[in-house]
């Protein structure tokens, strides 16, 4: 593992086994980085299972066991334990060695080559760029079968091992049950390093458009406004506004910060008077005035303002990675999110749906130097 603090998102299908789940994980990823205007391809390889992969391991070890005075310390170590990292070493030397080793494709068992070339299959019928690169290995052990990783296209330059994947993933099918389920359990998936993918956004100046920018910001005032906070909050929400609120600050001006910090145009302010007098006030933070409304015509007043000023400016315009990198610290603490999140936290929930697929008897050659359209 990583001696260091990092950020990473990963979606992991549980419970399905079938190749078209593989090529699925590839597709999701393929089409976030073409989202976020990153230009990659997918390197794919086959790592075999318990059944071909021990075979595969010896001859592999014969190989390197005859030229093992030119690996560096590193390989020399791994060599007995952890052969197939040999084939993904960053020195040139080893690289160099690595490049004329036997390929695992030439010894996957008929299930394993089977399922390989049903996961290329999918990939071509949904015109996924990849390249077959059998020194992805990955860095774990539990790895079986389809192993991946996403690099950035370079325009140029050929491609080398020694740059850096920004994500990577495969199937673990035996994993679960090493950890103690009962039977095996298939499972696939993939992760991504938020540092790794906001570098290369920067390398290709990509700019993003704003964060999520509210249509309104909730400042409350006193105790009596704080408990009605979180229901006001929600009937704007269920009108259909975007808002935050802020149920922990006390001071105005420190709401009205934040509120200008997120880029928000509209802040509604209420505390006692206003709660008495059936009223509340619309705050345009661009020009600073104010109105005093009746808050039955909450919603009405707001519509009306945001059709005539739309929101979203404000410091939250700056390329969103640079808010990203620097800290999560940037997101005041204490403030819901756009939608189900009233106490504070920042919650993502990320899903993948599972399908399945039925094989074709024929089992078609197996493709050794495919490169697919970028």
């Amino acid at each position: 593992g990583r001696y260091r603090q990092f950020y990473q998102l990963d979606l992991e299908v549980i419970g399905e086994g079938q190749p078209i789940i593989d090529a699925e994980l590839i597709a999701i990823g393929y089409f976030l980085f073409r989202d976020l205007k990153l230009d990659v391809i997918a390197h794919i390889n086959s790592i075999g299972d318990e059944q071909c992969r021990p075979q595969y391991i010896q001859v592999l070890q014969e190989y390197f066991k005859a030229r093992k005075k030119n690996l560096c310390e590193n390989c020399k170590l791994r060599l007995a334990k952890n052969t197939l990292r040999l084939l993904d070493c960053k020195e040139p030397v080893c690289q160099e060695i690595a490049q004329d080793a036997p390929q695992i494709v030439d010894h996957l068992c008929d299930p394993c080559r089977d399922h390989f070339v049903k996961v290329l299959e999918h990939l071509d019928e949904t015109e996924i760029p990849y390249t077959l690169n059998s020194k992805i290995v990955r860095g774990l052990d539990y790895y079986t079968r389809t192993a991946w990783e996403f690099f950035p296209v370079v325009q140029g330059e050929e491609q080398t091992q020694a740059q850096s994947a920004i994500a990577g993933g495969g199937r673990y099918d035996a994993l679960l049950q090493q950890l103690g389920a009962t039977q095996p359990v298939a499972a696939s998936g993939f992760a991504a390093g938020i540092e790794r993918i906001i570098l290369a956004m920067k390398a290709k100046n990509i700019v993003l458009p704003s964060l999520y920018t509210p249509d309104v910001f909730l400042a409350q005032l006193g105790a009596s406004a704080q408990k009605h906070s979180i229901s006001l909050m929600e009937r704007l929400r269920q009108a259909g506004f975007k808002v935050w609120g802020n149920l922990v600050k006390e001071s105005l001006s420190a709401q009205l910060k934040v509120a200008n910090k997120l880029g928000v145009r509209f802040t509604v302010i209420f505390g006692q008077k206003e709660l008495i007098d059936g009223t509340i006030i619309i705050r345009d933070m661009d020009s600073g005035s104010q109105e005093i409304v009746d808050i039955k015509k909450l919603e009405k007043e707001l519509t009306k303002r945001i059709e005539k000023a739309p929101s979203g400016k404000g410091p939250r315009e700056v390329g969103a990675y640079d808010a990203l990198a620097a800290n999560i610290e940037e997101i005041p603490q204490g403030y819901g999110n756009n939608s189900q999140n009233q106490s504070g936290a920042v919650t993502t929930t990320a899903t993948t749906t599972a399908t399945t697929t039925t094989t074709e008897p024929e089992q078609p050659e197996l493709p050794i130097t495919k490169t697919a359209k970028a």
